[in-house]
């Protein structure tokens, strides 16, 4: 396996005001010729408090070790004090930056001769815990009018549905995902959570979960 680490893929507006870089870590398994495998992107958990992406290496090994690419990117995560409004916040923060991951990916093949030999429509976004949620609101969370009403206010200067933390201004876009998986190993019903779908009870599970989008099958070989 070979890994790629710190691989600059945005920056936004962090939990404490200030500008913060954000990087991710990149799995593939070694010698690997092909350039279409499915990319997992594995955020942290933390209660959108703490952890970093280096929580997840050991999940993404596995991953390269059965022929994905896999990805363990930073997000903004900080103190805050709890309440539905801050945790919204931190919920939204959380899915606009797995959404920024999947635009530089799919800018990585478009512009810069797929370096990572990713297939850009079999993406994968899902985590652990507070990553659970970000990745299920970065491919569920797709509409206007499912933006909680404390956020809509807010929404332009945050970028709108995609956010701005990577390539806003092409025609690169996050949606649609092929597959959306839930690795969360506690309930995501313990967080005042944004948007409801069937898909929060089953993110205990660590099931694999077929997103509205259309579900195509991984093809994946063992590396």
């Amino acid at each position: 396996m070979t890994v790629t680490n710190a691989v600059v893929y945005g920056a936004n507006i962090g939990v404490n005001g200030s500008n913060q870089t954000l990087r991710l870590d990149v799995y593939a398994p070694t010698g690997d010729a092909q350039t279409d495998r499915p990319a997992a992107i594995v955020a942290f958990g933390g209660s959108f408090i703490s952890g970093t992406r280096a929580d997840v290496a050991d999940i993404c090994q596995d991953f390269a070790k059965r022929g994905y690419v896999a990805i363990a990117p930073d997000y903004r995560v900080g103190f805050f004090f709890p309440n539905e409004a801050t945790t919204i916040r931190a919920v939204m923060r959380g899915a606009h930056d797995m959404k920024a991951v999947v635009r530089f990916l799919r800018k990585s093949v478009a512009e810069s001769g797929n370096p990572y030999g990713i297939d850009p429509e079999r993406i994968i976004v899902g985590g652990v815990s507070a990553g659970a949620i970000s990745g299920i609101h970065a491919a569920y969370l797709d509409q206007d009018s499912e933006v909680p009403a404390v956020l809509v206010p807010e929404m332009p200067a945050l970028g709108g549905i995609e956010g701005t933390a990577a390539v806003p201004d092409t025609a690169v876009r996050s949606s649609p995902f092929t597959v959306s998986v839930a690795l969360s190993v506690i309930p995501c019903g313990w967080f005042p959570v944004m948007h409801r779908s069937p898909a929060y009870t089953k993110s205990a599970t660590a099931l694999f979960l077929t997103t509205r989008r259309k579900f195509r099958s991984l093809g994946c070989q063992r590396a």
